[in-house]
């Protein structure tokens, strides 16, 4: 694996809108674009170039500190697939360090079931939905 950083990222930085075109548009509850006002970004880099983002929220469910990545995009091909190997548990880590106590997220893509239960993740909740127009 070469090189990678992770770093909190403004959501003007040069090649975002790129990768925010990568996330998954499939889910009626939740909206990339609306989602850059809110929410912090982080920049997944490999050898100085961007490959991926992260866009992430610390927010409070009762007595209970939840880290929760809303989007998350990587350009597999640049950046290579065992990428994964190293954003996880960055992420885990990332949420120790804040007082999480859980690390939570959603993704609509099929794939991203293998490397959650790769990593010790398990599945809480299923979303269904169907369209009306």
């Amino acid at each position: 694996m070469s090189n990678v950083t992770i770093s909190s990222i403004g959501r003007d930085f040069e090649g975002i809108d790129a990768l925010l075109r990568a996330v998954p548009q499939v889910s009626p509850m939740f909206d990339v674009n609306a989602s850059k006002g809110v929410g912090n970004f982080l920049g997944v880099f490999v050898d100085g170039a961007l490959c991926g983002i992260i866009l992430y929220s610390v927010v409070n469910v009762g007595a209970r500190e939840i880290f929760y990545v809303s989007a998350a995009a990587v350009d597999s091909d640049r950046a290579g697939r065992d990428l994964w190997d190293v954003v996880y548990p960055w992420l885990e880590n990332e949420a120790k360090k804040l007082g999480c106590d859980f690390l939570v997220f959603d993704s609509a893509r099929r794939g991203a079931v293998k490397h959650a239960i790769k990593y010790g993740f398990t599945c809480t909740n299923c979303e269904f939905s169907k369209g009306l127009k």
